[in-house]
């Protein structure tokens, strides 16, 4: 893990690799992810896996920081602010488009 956190090129690299590292979650569960499944407060996301089945993971304080400076830093006009409800996909593509 440490030579990939040497290789990261963007806040987006370092978040999704860091949630995906420290949660064990399966990228397609991520792929899903809505900001709204986000528990802040106590470092948690319920996933949605394979059959519909729902889980609940947790997270590093890193993987929060990273997490939120990823959302902070996108463009898209649904990203979340401080100043906006949180409901929108956590991961979009370059273009800032939803991935699903």
């Amino acid at each position: 893990m440490i030579n990939l956190k040497i290789t990261y090129d963007s806040t987006s690299e370092h978040a999704l690799l860091e949630f995906l590292y420290c949660t064990g979650c399966r990228v397609g569960e991520v792929h899903r992810l809505d900001v709204e499944d986000i528990n802040w407060e106590n470092c948690s996301a319920i996933v949605h896996g394979k059959g519909s089945k729902q889980r609940k993971v947790y997270f590093t304080t890193e993987c929060k920081v990273w997490s939120k400076r990823y959302l902070e830093s996108r463009k898209d006009s649904r990203a979340l602010t401080l100043m906006q409800p949180p409901a929108t996909q956590v991961l979009v593509n370059r273009q800032d488009q939803s991935c699903r």
